[in-house]
């Protein structure tokens, strides 16, 4: 994907990714059998837990179909690839000075996912502009409005 054009976020704003989304008919299993999804997964878990926090997010929300990714999964996965593609000159940059302040930050959605309505939670700590630690969770309750 060293051609492919440049996107702002690794995902599409406002996109719900679903299991209604996955494999379903003879004709897409044939053509999500020959795609490296889980290959593609796997190299950007290692990306995003060593020099890219930034897609760890995104790539944890495509890795929940990695038993059976339809082609809407694979067009969001590539979309991380192409978000890596027009970020590859970025990089984090830590020193000490009047912004070495400590800034932490925490967000959550309330039963946000389609499937199984559970919730999903993070925390960010920013040292100066740069991401010291980050975190996301997803809940094992199913949340509810009582």
């Amino acid at each position: 994907m060293t051609e492919c054009k440049p996107v702002s976020t690794p995902l599409e704003v406002g996109k719900k990714l679903s299991l209604f989304m996955c494999s379903s008919n003879v004709e897409e299993n044939e053509m999500m059998k020959n795609v490296l999804y889980q290959m593609a997964i796997r190299s950007l878990l290692y990306a995003a837990q060593s020099t890219r926090p930034d897609i760890a997010f995104a790539v944890g929300a495509l890795s929940k179909f990695n038993s059976n990714p339809g082609p809407e999964h694979w067009t969001a996965l590539k979309r991380i690839f192409r978000y890596l593609q027009g970020t590859k000159n970025m990089k984090l940059i830590y020193s000490s000075g009047k912004d070495s302040r400590i800034d932490g930050y925490f967000d959550a959605d309330y039963a946000d996912d389609r499937d199984d309505k559970n919730s999903t939670s993070g925390y960010i700590f920013k040292f100066g502009v740069c991401c010291a630690l980050s975190c996301n969770t997803r809940r094992s309750v199913v949340a509810s409005n009582y």
